[in-house]
């Protein structure tokens, strides 16, 4: 009786492939830029842990908050960008001289109401040219937030201004709406896209549950579900979350995991 030679057994070449596209999906975690404000106000102490525990991205933008300008409210925070963001550039212009020195962008936070000036709401494309000339200035970047209504209507004319555009689209999340809003902001991309490719264009999501049908949690279902449906456009999103910071925390846990996180999530919720 003799012993035939030993062999290894190899695995199949497809299951090698499998296994490692299964592991690249099990670890990949977030591209996509989020930019959220860090105000004085809200449950902010679990999303500051969170965030410093790895769930925010060099790449993400961290903003105070347009209604107070509270820069010490930054210190907690260990990674992201700075922003400034004022609902009146008059005001940022007045004072510019004490933004520190971490700021990276600034966001003009334009809306039709009393903070920002009648002056700019009627020459919003005359601000929008000095704000450029501001930020290049400063050596930096520059971001506007319009409100729904006006990100269509003002894409083309704002488009070469801006580093980010980013649509206030919380009122547009609800189950509703969403469709409506996913063409739109697929619209605004393009109109933007067309003009300045290098503008980041997105939308931001809400984290209340006034953005969803009124019941607890249906305010991070909805925006889960918005994300879901422009995240293979969508080059940016801002998080209004005040004061719900816990609520903040599950959305980023879920889109940490692009591939399957905000689906298991929701399939939770």
């Amino acid at each position: 009786m003799f012993a035939l030679p030993w062999k290894p057994l190899l695995p199949h070449p497809l299951l090698v492939s499998l296994c490692l596209l299964a592991a690249a999906h099990a670890t990949a975690q977030r591209t996509i830029p989020i930019k959220f404000p860090m105000p004085t106000y809200g449950d902010k102490e679990p999303l500051i842990q969170a965030w410093n525990a790895g769930l925010g991205k060099p790449f993400d933008i961290v903003g105070d908050a347009p209604l107070a300008d509270n820069f010490d409210d930054w210190k907690p925070i260990k990674a992201g960008q700075f922003a400034w963001t004022t609902p009146s550039f008059a005001q940022a212009e007045k004072d510019a001289s004490r933004a520190p020195k971490t700021v990276k962008w600034y966001f003009y936070d334009f809306e039709h109401w009393e903070h920002t000036p009648k002056a700019e709401q009627d020459d919003v494309v005359g601000t929008s040219r000095k704000i450029r000339d501001f930020a290049t200035a400063h050596g930096w970047k520059a971001g506007i937030a319009p409100m729904y209504r006006d990100g269509p209507k003002l894409a083309a004319s704002l488009a070469p201004f801006y580093d980010a555009y980013i649509v206030q689209c919380q009122k547009g999340q609800s189950d509703e709406r969403r469709a409506e809003t996913v063409v739109m902001l697929r619209e605004v991309s393009k109109t933007i896209h067309a003009i300045n490719p290098k503008c980041l264009v997105g939308c931001q999501l809400g984290m209340s549950d006034t953005y969803g049908d009124g019941t607890p949690g249906s305010g991070l279902k909805t925006a889960l579900k918005t994300y879901e449906a422009t995240k293979d456009f969508s080059q940016i999103y801002g998080v209004w979350w005040p004061p719900n910071g816990k609520a903040m925390v599950s959305f980023l846990q879920a889109i940490d995991q692009p591939t399957s996180g905000a689906r298991a999530l929701l399939s939770h919720l």
